[in-house]
């Protein structure tokens, strides 16, 4: 039978336990388990952090869009300036 070490995270067989005194041990089927409530957890995070980083990824994006919309705003406003000041030179 296997057990799995939580303090060390790792599967062991029976002999190996007294190397592992003081641990926290439990039935491969219950690790199993645990490991499955562990990465669900974890996935959890993972989503949030990724729905906050698409977040601020459209956040930027939209940003990059205004800047271009105002930089070519600028753009054609000097060169009305420009023509006209040539124009009236």
């Amino acid at each position: 039978m296997k057990f799995y070490c939580e303090n060390d995270s790792q599967y062991i067989c029976i002999d190996c336990i007294t190397k592992h005194t003081g641990h926290r041990f439990f039935k491969q089927e219950q690790s199993i388990a645990l490991v499955k409530k562990k990465l669900a957890q974890r996935l959890g995070t993972l989503k949030e952090e990724l729905q906050k980083v698409r977040s601020v990824r459209q956040k930027y994006d939209n940003t990059q869009a205004s800047l271009g919309v105002k930089y070519e705003q600028a753009v054609s406003s000097a060169e009305k300036v420009f023509l006209k000041l040539r124009k009236d030179l």
